[in-house]
């Protein structure tokens, strides 16, 4: 469920004589501020003394607010620096069916905007099916976020939201596959037909056409992509992740340019947004998400091993 609109408590976390933490009381107490009126409650806050108590009891509290009738009126607040470990309370709330957080830029090491966007951006990433509450405490973590930065942030959001829907749901349409795209009303639109789900209406009524593709010249563009990225990832097999993580960025902004001026230029059978479309078809795009995200935990980590995000994808054949 989304973030309702309305009132949120900050709730405290109860705290027994020996330090540990009385979950039961804790869920009671959060579970009567809703009784009394409010919207939903923030578990893990600052007045939760998130920063305050270990991995392993905030997930033992994870797994007691799963068990309230009230869990879908949750907001967890991770109160944790790492990415990994940010990621980690995540994922067992979302396996718990808990989906929504709060999360503070990590407090000690003061961020900028490219710093703040690529700490927020790692955990969309990761965690795409979550729901983020930017925690702007300027005074704790050094940094204030800009309005230039949560725009970006948001329009991540989607882009990673629909990515992961695609994933997951086969859609057709009168026995055609079909892809979700999230984009701003205000944004211009490049398919041939536009639909709202909104007022269950086309905007624009798709026009039935048979594009002329060069098969070949799409397999060969198709194939040099793959290629570069591939390459890319052979990098961390020798531990260079700084220039894995450079050369990842640079394909990524490169592939973004590459598939906009298709669309511009040609459409959406564009031999540029069709190559993009069979890059996404076999992975590559997840591949090189994953490929910025593990370069980037290992450059940050004095002994990271690789781990099991390099596979080898094979080239299946494009129709």
């Amino acid at each position: 469920m989304s973030i309702k609109k309305g009132i949120y408590a900050a709730s405290m976390t109860v705290i027994n004589k020996d330090l540990s933490v009385n979950i039961d009381f804790t869920i009671e107490h959060s579970e009567r501020l809703i009784k009394e009126g409010c919207h939903g409650v923030v578990i893990g806050g600052s007045t939760g003394m998130s920063q305050l108590i270990s991995s392993n009891e905030k997930k033992k509290l994870i797994d007691k607010m799963s068990a309230s009738k009230f869990k879908n009126d949750f907001v967890f607040g991770t109160g944790a620096n790492s990415i990994n470990e940010n990621v980690q309370l995540m994922k067992h709330c979302i396996k718990n069916g808990i989906n929504k957080f709060l999360i503070m830029p990590s407090a000690y090491y003061k961020y900028n905007d490219d710093g703040a966007y690529a700490f927020y951006a790692n955990i969309i990433e990761r965690v795409p099916e979550s729901e983020i509450i930017l925690y702007n405490f300027s005074k704790l973590s050094g940094y204030s976020f800009s309005i230039k930065i949560i725009e970006k942030l948001v329009k991540d959001f989607f882009r990673n939201a629909s990515a992961m829907w695609n994933r997951t749901h086969k859609i057709t349409v009168k026995g055609h596959d079909v892809e979700l795209y999230v984009q701003d009303s205000k944004e211009p639109h490049h398919s041939t037909g536009v639909y709202s789900i909104k007022y269950d209406r086309w905007n624009n009524t798709p026009t039935k056409y048979d594009p002329q593709i060069d098969k070949e010249s799409l397999k060969k563009k198709s194939a040099k992509w793959m290629n570069d990225i591939d390459e890319v990832y052979e990098l961390l097999a020798v531990k260079d992740y700084k220039t894995a993580n450079e050369q990842s960025e640079r394909l990524m902004k490169k592939l973004k340019k590459y598939r906009q001026g298709g669309l511009e230029k040609g459409g959406e059978h564009s031999i540029e947004n069709l190559v993009f479309k069979v890059l996404r078809r076999n992975d590559y795009l997840q591949r090189l998400s994953n490929l910025r995200i593990v370069s980037y935990d290992n450059m940050m980590t004095v002994n990271g091993g690789i781990g099991s995000e390099i596979i080898k994808i094979s080239l299946n054949e494009t129709n």
